[in-house]
């Protein structure tokens, strides 16, 4: 590794660099300190200042610079930072009298040490890592002495200490004398946190607190993104302790991206040998993630497709029917969810009032109505969604609560599925099972989408912009048509007028439906040819007349050739396509009448023991797969009235059934696949 002093120097040439333009964003740093800040016998306790350096800019100087730095960043991080507080001596020379070093922070690219907290293992230990996640805790933010000024009036000297402790960045490395040198016989260790109260000479010293440096400093836990935690196990998190201009930046439910060094503490407890730490990331920059984190990403070929659909006049009807195709029926349901997944404009008034533009939906109704499996369709489509339960859920868990730090016993506050959910969706299934002390603490978040919490000294309002999906049996268990809504409902109109959109499902006891619901639940589980998405094969009809002497008589079995002509023992070829093969050599050849029979009914096209024979528009439908499989995308009209050799008309009403089908799209050129 390279020395301090030479470290430095390279540093402040990168600095010193025209092409990066630091040295006006060190000015500027310091500008807006001393404009903001007061001087260090006041009694308010300034921020430093921070400039953020692009990796990548170090990178096209030296990329070996950018290694050393990933990977032992302490010695590096000191060296950059002495660095620049020397190019904002020479910019700005008040800068030199303030008690307050200019900090550094980092972004760019950060390679496979760009991760998740469930990525933070033990190879990442001691290296500037960049770590994605929401924001679940955050602790208050509290004063630590960094230097203190003592007076011995028996003397006349004035003496200082510097305290460092288990979080500072300069633990480990060697002493730096007033020229730059290195001392390695010395090694920076941490300092008891007790005033000194003698000197040396046993003189007694007193205390110049104005004159002592503090700074502040705060934890944070931020937790692994739900819609990237891998399905049945637990979202990992970890501690991000914050300092100086960092404090007080974020809150429960944002979303951030932290730049800092991973490290281990050393555990409190001097007699515990297990040798296991605690992690925290030392964070040098955060920085909050938008909206878009969560977002689709969205292809060229998306994009385009989505325009064309869009054009049609049955829009509405297309995305309700694809929103839970594997369930029959609830039209307008669909479309609520499809409305409440999209979201509308959230508006704020010039007299402050915020009008929200999310909606809220509550489903009641009989059970076995597919309510629940709405809800874990609306989990799937959404990109940011939390799930909970009615009995598993209580107001604080949904909200917010206040907690007690078990290392340091301060008050913190951590963020509810609410709150963690903001800018997405909640679902919550068995409604009805929530206490009434559970259901009155979603008011506030339902219609002002904020948590507001006054408890244990703590004040704050956490942002809440979710969407809720409900749903929720009747009181009766089944609905009650002769009774009012509201008796069957049992939810209290201040927490009804909440919901936008409020649907009775109920459980219609008509055979025909329950036939047309069996159909369709069927319809999704038979067999499909392979490489189609079309419809399913037909279903076979079993003789009623069958007993079991049948069953021990041999069978001709007939199957569907997927070639022009099929290549077995005994084949029949039919002129639409259809081919025919026995099963047993020794019954194809014994019975030659029936052999015969075949024969005659392949050349008239209808197979015996198959069924009717596949229609031209079955055919049509067929082939059309296979060019469009072939051409992996949309294919205009003509190639396909070409290579079938068939009528253009009777082309153009095939596509038109397929697309009035919803089983592929024509705009009367082109068909797409959907």
């Amino acid at each position: 590794m390279k020395k301090y002093l030479a470290l430095k120097e390279e540093f402040k040439d990168h600095l010193n660099n025209e092409n990066f333009n630091y040295k006006e964003k060190i000015a500027r740093a310091v500008e807006d300190y001393q404009r903001k800040g007061k001087d260090a016998t006041n009694t308010t306790v300034k921020k430093g200042p921070r400039v953020i350096i692009n990796l990548n800019h170090l990178r096209a100087m030296d990329s070996n610079l950018v290694n050393g730095m990933m990977r032992n960043p302490m010695a590096y991080i000191r060296a950059l930072r002495d660095a620049a507080n020397e190019v904002a001596t020479e910019e700005n020379s008040k800068f030199s009298s303030s008690t307050k070093k200019l900090e550094v922070g980092f972004d760019g690219s950060f390679g496979d040490l760009h991760v998740s907290p469930r990525g933070l293992l033990s190879n990442c230990l001691r290296s500037l890592v960049c770590v994605e996640g929401i924001v679940t805790k955050c602790s208050v933010v509290r004063p630590k002495v960094t230097k203190s000024v003592h007076y011995c009036e028996a003397t006349g000297e004035v003496s200082d200490k510097v305290y460092r402790d288990a979080t500072s960045i300069e633990i480990g490395l060697p002493r730096i004398d007033r020229d730059g040198t290195e001392m390695e016989d010395i090694i920076l260790g941490i300092t008891n946190s007790v005033y000194p109260t003698k000197d040396k000479e046993n003189n007694p010293l007193e205390t110049e607190y104005g004159l002592c440096s503090y700074q502040d400093y705060q934890t944070i836990t931020i937790q692994e993104m739900p819609e990237r935690a891998p399905m049945g196990q637990l979202p990992r998190s970890v501690d991000v302790i914050v300092d100086n201009d960092l404090v007080d930046v974020v809150k429960p439910g944002d979303r951030i991206q932290t730049m800092g060094v991973f490290r281990a503490l050393g555990s409190q407890a001097t007699s515990e040998t297990s040798g296991i730490f605690r992690t925290v990331v030392l964070a040098n920059n955060l920085k909050i993630l938008g909206q878009d984190t969560t977002s689709l990403k969205l292809e060229a070929e998306d994009i385009r497709m989505i325009k064309a659909v869009s054009k049609r006049d049955d829009i509405m009807d297309v995305l309700g029917r694809s929103s839970a195709p594997s369930i029959y029926g609830h039209e307008y349901i669909k479309k609520a969810l499809t409305l409440q997944l999209m979201g509308g404009m959230e508006k704020n008034l010039e007299n402050g009032t915020h009008l929200r533009g999310d909606i809220n939906v509550l489903m009641v109704g009989d059970p076995s109505t597919a309510k629940s499996q709405m809800l874990r369709t609306a989990l799937q489509i959404a990109p940011l969604a939390i799930s909970t339960t009615g009995r598993g859920s209580s107001g604080v868990g949904l909200t917010a609560a206040v907690t007690t730090d078990p290392e340091t016993k301060d008050r913190r506050l951590e963020a509810g599925a609410m709150v963690l959910a903001d800018r997405g969706m909640v679902c919550i299934d068995e409604f009805d099972k929530m206490s009434e002390a559970d259901r009155v603490a979603i008011h506030e978040v339902m219609e002002q989408q904020t948590v507001t919490i006054a408890k244990a000294g703590i004040h704050a309002s956490l942002n809440a912009r979710c969407s809720v999906l409900a749903a929720a049996n009747p009181v009766y268990g089944q609905y009650d048509k002769s009774r009012r809504p509201q008796d069957n409902i049992g939810l209290p109109d201040s927490l009804l007028s909440r919901f936008d959109l409020l649907f009775i499902v109920l459980d219609q006891l008509d055979p025909a439906n329950d036939r047309r619901i069996s159909a369709h639940v069927l319809s999704g589980h038979r067999y499909r040819r392979p490489g189609t998405d079309m419809a399913p094969e037909p279903l076979q009809a079993v003789a009623a007349d069958s007993d079991d002497e049948d069953d021990e008589k041999k069978t001709t079995v007939w199957q569907r050739s997927h070639h022009a002509a099929a290549t077995t023992t005994t084949t029949t070829t039919a002129a639409g396509g259809g081919g025919g093969t026995t099963q047993g050599d020794e019954h194809a050849n014994d019975e030659s009448d029936d052999g015969e029979n075949n024969a005659l009914a392949a050349n008239k096209g209808t197979p015996v023991n198959e069924g009717p024979p596949m229609s031209q528009y079955d055919s049509f439908v067929k082939s059309l797969n296979s060019i469009l499989d072939r051409e992996k995308g949309e294919v205009d009209v003509s190639v396909v009235v070409e290579e079938l050799g068939m009528d253009s008309d009777k082309v153009e009403e095939f596509v038109q059934r397929l697309h009035e089908a919803d089983r592929i799209f024509f705009d009367g050129d082109t068909i797409f696949p959907l």
